[in-house]
């Protein structure tokens, strides 16, 4: 289970596609799976791929950008985050 301390990365070769400013679509080159983002969504990809980063702080930082409360934004994100990792875009980093 996703804890707020997980620290996570883009998992393999990922690519990245702006449809428009507030839609993208990510593939994973490995699993062969596409992806769907918006405005947010977008974000935390441009996040993560500067760096691993843990959930609690993505959420800080999505909070800091966009009109979302704290509690909301987290259980958000680690849906989201979640279903990133089931569809081999992400991959948890061992520390």
């Amino acid at each position: 289970m996703l804890q707020p301390d997980t620290l996570l990365a883009p998992k393999g070769e990922t690519l990245h596609a702006a449809i428009s400013d507030d839609e993208s679509v990510l593939m994973s080159v490995e699993a062969g799976r596409y992806f769907g983002l918006n405005a947010v969504g977008i974000r935390v990809w441009e996040l993560l791929v500067e760096r691993p980063r843990t959930i609690a702080g993505l959420s800080e930082a999505i909070c800091e950008e966009f009109e979302v409360e704290a509690p909301a934004c987290e259980a958000d994100l680690t849906a989201f985050v979640q279903s990133l990792l089931d569809n081999g875009i992400l991959r948890e980093v061992e520390r």
